[in-house]
């Protein structure tokens, strides 16, 4: 099946068009005379008409409504599990709209044939390689906490000693803030 003549613009071409219309300030007429302004050159038949451009605006609508929805649904979750984005859920859902925005994109185009096998083998790479790299990202942020948690814990237990030497703490106040120290965890 042939792509829609909006979709085969020139991606910069069709992501402005696209933030004109978002911004409501256009109607399609506008909009296609904006076009064939930045496209003196264009010809009749790579031109979209009206219809063509109303019914792509229509999908892609339908398309950044559910992307806005579930990044609101996204938030909502995060506020009220009190995490923050960093957290597990955090990443949770950054998956879950990432998945959401591929798919509502790749519907947009409803037109286009549907994935080769090649493109869903090179997505499938990417998706194992974000994972690799989100998991060593967590990888190195637990270990800077444990050294970050180790060098917290020797400069407390320094100090510590440092009072009791001076006399300023009884040794029972140091087994016990030594105590406090140990249990200190990630």
């Amino acid at each position: 099946m042939k792509r829609s003549k909006v979709s085969r613009l020139a991606p910069e071409i069709r992501q402005e068009l696209e933030r004109l219309w978002r911004e409501g300030r256009f109607i399609l007429d506008d909009l296609l005379t904006w076009l064939r302004e930045k496209l003196p050159d264009a010809s009749r038949a790579l031109m979209p008409s009206w219809t063509a451009l109303g019914r792509y605006l229509a999908k892609y609508k339908i398309s950044f409504d559910k992307i806005r929805e579930a990044q609101a649904v996204a938030g909502h979750c995060v506020e009220q599990l009190g995490e923050n984005q960093k957290g597990e859920v955090g990443r949770l859902l950054v998956h879950l709209l990432s998945a959401l925005a591929l798919q509502s994109f790749n519907q947009l185009d409803a037109e286009a044939a549907p994935l080769a096998s090649k493109e869903l083998m090179f997505l499938s790479i990417a998706i194992k390689n974000l994972t690799i790299a989100e998991k060593s990202s967590v990888e190195r942020e637990l270990k800077l906490r444990r050294l970050i948690t180790a060098e917290l814990k020797e400069k407390l237990d320094t100090g510590v000693q440092v009072k009791e030497r001076a006399g300023g703490l009884s040794a029972e106040t140091a087994a016990a803030i030594r105590a406090e120290i140990a249990a200190i965890e990630l």
